[in-house]
């Protein structure tokens, strides 16, 4: 069944030459100019949360002020309420956002006000998966939350996605080198959709690895956009795959892709789908788009 928010996205656009030739979007109903930013988030009343890894900072535009209202947390520093060149956020429900901090082997926890919270240390506490098995260390190359606090983190290390639960206790490890039809090899992305599947996406191979919750291993999705992406984002049940010039929204029931053009010079940064509304980040500036 079809996702409701894929079935927003659809009613905006002709389903004519759907999967096979792209639409184009049209001018935004609204341009943020933001600052420099390479990954972002979108919170449910609209204000944007904005990633810099070179400043390693985090900023908050507010919808309510129009995006003329911000304010920034972090900067430089390996430590406390420092980053060192962060590389991606995710919001938890209303209350936490996840700051992955890579080079300091750290994921921190803000809240909704940018204000530090606690943070996973990874290089602190290794972990032992296996009473045979010596200590692994973790350096965290990408991460995602489920909808019910479920951290996943992918290792550099070993190519393996670990499970932690909502009380961050260790559940399991998969994928990796040694796994069978689900091996990762250069997995570079982790995305959970509100049904707790799991993707593992393979950018280089233009493929994703699907697990369920548990780590069993499912099927490889490759998908046929027409364009090499360079990220893929969750769409409720679905997916949202995105390049320089073009956003693609999923079908997974269907394996079927509708294409949208961006405008041109924009150079997708990061792409996020909330209530109705598809955010574009580029050089610079947010693109807003409303769906009925």
């Amino acid at each position: 069944m079809k996702s409701a928010v894929l079935i927003g996205w659809l009613c905006l656009v002709p389903l004519l030459g759907f999967a096979q030739r792209d639409s184009v979007l049209g001018a935004p109903i609204r341009m943020v100019r933001v600052p420099d930013a390479q990954a972002m988030a979108v919170d449910q009343e609209g204000n944007l949360l904005l990633l810099s890894s070179t400043q390693s900072r985090v900023c908050k535009l507010l919808a309510r002020f129009d995006y003329d209202s911000t304010y920034c947390a972090g900067g430089p520093g390996a430590t406390g309420e420092g980053f060192n060149r962060p590389t991606s956020i995710q919001l938890m429900n209303r209350q936490e956002l996840f700051v992955l901090d890579p080079n300091s082997r750290r994921l921190v926890l803000l809240n909704v006000d940018l204000r530090w919270l606690r943070e996973i240390d990874f290089e602190e506490t290794p972990l032992r998966t296996q009473e045979t098995e010596p200590p692994q260390y973790i350096s965290p190359k990408a991460f995602a939350v489920g909808s019910t606090g479920e951290l996943y983190v992918l290792n550099a290390e070993d190519n393996a996605v670990y499970k932690f639960d909502v009380y961050g206790r260790f559940e399991r490890r998969f994928g990796g080198l040694n796994y069978g039809e689900g091996q990762l090899v250069r997995a570079n992305e982790l995305v959970v959709t509100s049904d707790q599947v799991v993707y593992v996406s393979d950018t280089a191979q233009q493929r994703v690895s699907v697990f369920d919750k548990f780590g069993v291993y499912q099927y490889a999705l490759e998908p046929k956009l027409g364009f090499r992406w360079s990220g893929v984002r969750g769409l409720g049940a679905d997916l949202l795959f995105f390049g320089p010039n073009r956003v693609a929204g999923y079908d997974l029931a269907r394996q079927r892709a509708l294409v949208l053009k961006v405008p041109v010079g924009l150079q997708l940064r990061d792409v996020q789908w909330r209530s109705g509304a598809l955010y574009l980040l580029g050089e610079g500036s947010v693109s807003l788009y409303r769906f009925p």
